[in-house]
């Protein structure tokens, strides 16, 4: 028996926090969330950065369920010599609203980029109270959005770098760094504990990057906090040292016991790639390898940026951009597709339950995920990008039910075999927000696994 189901596009808030298979974390409901997004930049070189609310659409339409805005030092008057900026608060609203409205969920980053005077040697020296200054700079921020449950956490302090103090890496995170975190954190936690604190190793010195793979610090401190989530960031063109890479951090987290989230994630996108398939082809199997295994581990990403290529970096490359989009201006919306196409790839935003497992077949475009069912904790969203990945159409079977999406029809959802008791209207299409959504699983407190592929017509392939 087939069921035709007429499936309106809605307008769902997404309420996400982050996770990772190994940790899972959990939204308000309990459910199992992955997180995944973009960097949002208020700033560039050239001035102020501001965003639409067809911009945040664009975001949820590839796959964003989380932003991390990154925050100027300086324009919260963080350091000395400089002033808070009341203006730069109300663009921070801005940003903190159109996310929540689009279902996102808020994680702001500390840069001292632009920060007017701002020298490392000096800031971790604190001779002129630069760290009441930080902290003040945060509490700008804690305040303001203590209450907003849109606002899962802070990320500290972005790429710290020990600049010219005399002392060796592993002097500097146990008696500088780590110092810093644990009262940064301690005073969070003190306007709300329940807001994450995330914080990040130290970024080595340029002069020491031949001498040190990853070019962040190995963690040697724990930093015994509640509540904190290890951000570290991950680029690389070099698929051979990608996964010493990655070791590396699960160790860091490790030793603090707490879970990853990659607050930044890709490498950089040189000139010469736009313009060359054969350099594109690289970058996506590049992509490719890790989003395979960030999938493996469950764990949040972040992609920088969600930006235009009005500015761009300089290297013996020539110049560089971590930008995903083409366009000459702040935000823009010509896609480099090589970089955003495994990006906004199917999985599953957020379960009534927990992931055991979940993966992507970027070749076959097909999605295993694995999943123990609590039905008491709602409705489970799983994105799958149809316009993007599925001109074809798709199917997916849940269980023993299957689920079937044909684009040349316009009547939403077909729904075969739902077993006794279970109703085709527990499946609804989110055509706005590219979800399938499930109100209902079909049996509870047990495993069940879905299966989506491409196409209306064949059998899901057991994999």
């Amino acid at each position: 028996m087939r069921t035709t189901l007429t499936i309106f596009a809605t307008l769902f808030i997404i309420t996400t926090v982050t996770a990772q298979l190994k940790h899972p974390i959990r939204d308000e409901q309990g459910r199992h969330v992955i997180p995944r997004g973009f960097v949002v930049n208020t700033e560039d070189k050239q001035g102020n950065i501001y965003y639409t609310a067809n911009d945040y659409h664009r975001m949820v339409r590839m796959g964003a369920n989380f932003q991390v805005i990154r925050l100027r030092l300086g324009a919260l008057g963080g350091y000395p010599g400089n002033l808070l900026e009341e203006s730069y608060l109300l663009h921070l609203d801005s940003l903190v609203l159109m996310g929540k409205n689009a279902g996102l969920k808020t994680d702001f980053k500390l840069t001292v980029y632009m920060t007017k005077g701002f020298d490392w040697a000096d800031f971790w020296k604190n001779e002129n109270g630069e760290h009441d200054h930080l902290i003040g700079a945060w509490k700008q921020v804690w305040v303001r959005y203590k209450d907003e449950p849109a606002v899962f956490g802070y990320d500290l302090l972005n790429e710290p770098r020990k600049g010219e103090m005399k002392e060796d890496y592993a002097e500097m995170e146990a008696k500088y760094l780590v110092p810093l975190y644990r009262r940064l954190m301690d005073e969070s936690q003190k306007i709300n504990p329940a807001k994450k604190c995330l914080y990040q190793p130290l970024l080595v010195n340029d002069e020491d990057r031949k001498t040190h793979h990853p070019p962040f610090v190995v963690m040697q401190t724990p930093v015994d906090r509640e509540n904190i989530m290890y951000a570290p960031h991950i680029y690389d063109l070099d698929k051979s040292r990608f996964i010493s890479w990655i070791r590396q951090y699960e160790r860091d987290a490790a030793l603090s016991n707490v879970p990853i989230f990659f607050g930044e994630w890709g490498p950089a996108t040189y000139d010469p790639v736009d313009s060359s398939l054969t350099q594109q082809y690289e970058f996506q199997d590049l992509y490719m390898e890790t989003a395979h295994l960030f999938d493996s581990l469950g764990v949040g990403t972040v992609k920088a940026w969600f930006t235009g290529t009005r500015f761009t970096g300089s290297s013996d490359r020539g110049p560089f951009t971590w930008s995903i989009f083409k366009d000459n201006q702040g935000v823009g919306s010509i896609e480099r597709k090589y970089i955003t196409d495994i990006i906004a790839r199917p999985y599953p935003q957020c379960i009534a339950g927990d992931i055991l497992e979940f993966s992507f077949d970027l070749p076959n475009r097909s999605l295993a995920l694995d999943v123990l069912t609590e039905n008491a904790k709602g409705a489970s969203k799983i994105f799958i990008p149809a316009d993007r990945y599925y001109p074809d159409g798709f199917t997916v079977r849940v269980g023993e039910t299957r689920v079937i999406y044909d684009p040349t029809k316009n009547v939403g959802l077909e729904v075969e075999d739902p077993g006794d008791g279970y109703s085709p209207s527990e499946f609804i299409w989110d055509s706005y927000r590219q979800q399938l959504v499930i109100l209902k699983w079909p049996v509870d407190n047990e495993n069940v696994r879905v299966l989506l592929q491409p196409g209306i017509y064949q059998e899901i392939l057991q994999r």
